[in-house]
């Protein structure tokens, strides 16, 4: 974090007119006093997941409507041709957001688990294999980004679905909690990536 300051500082006092954004939930939210007294030439923190409205953020005139933390859903497809040499870096799927747990140590308590959040099986199906064209590669292996992933039996069966009937290739993984998980969904889902 010092050198990223440092970074700052010195392209605010090169360049006057530039406004500086500072963004990004896992590291300014717990944070935000702490890193506004060092980061003193940063213009504008942005807290929470601001991804429907980064645009608007970008415009100095629209900081006042996200002075308190943003909320929203995931992206609904993220766009890997913006990084530089793409095909290097493993690609994700962020499938839902929030968490209903509100456990003392985790971030997330602060993000509760929306239900309409969750993308349908088919929209991550879609996404996935569209992704697979885009790296030239059938078998990828996916991160299923959530904060707790448990789909519901039926989430899992048409899921397994939408995998057989796409003749999807890819692999997957997620990390939930154990103390969550439906036994009949994780048997679904094990034979689908």
């Amino acid at each position: 974090m010092p050198y990223q300051a440092v970074i700052l500082i010195l392209t605010k006092s090169d360049i006057n007119k530039i406004k500086i954004i500072c963004g990004g939930r896992w590291v300014i939210d717990r944070n935000y006093d702490w890193i506004k007294n060092k980061m003193l030439k940063v213009d504008f923190f942005s807290t929470g997941c601001p991804d429907e409205n980064i645009h608007e953020i970008l415009n100095f005139e629209n900081w006042y409507k996200y002075k308190s933390r943003c909320t929203g859903k995931a992206f609904s497809q993220l766009d890997y041709t913006l990084l530089n040499n793409f095909s290097n870096y493993q690609p994700s799927i962020e499938v839902a957001r929030g968490c209903g747990f509100k456990c003392d140590f985790c971030l997330e308590k602060e993000y509760p688990y929306i239900d309409n959040s969750i993308k349908t099986p088919a929209e991550v199906i879609i996404e996935a294999n569209k992704i697979c064209t885009l790296y030239m590669k059938k078998d990828l292996n996916f991160y299923f980004e959530a904060s707790i992933f448990n789909p519901t039996q039926n989430w899992a069966e048409d899921f397994s679905e939408n995998y057989k009937k796409t003749n999807s290739q890819f692999s997957w993984r997620f990390n939930s909690r154990v103390d969550t998980l439906n036994e009949k969904s994780i048997k679904i889902l094990a034979y689908s990536g």
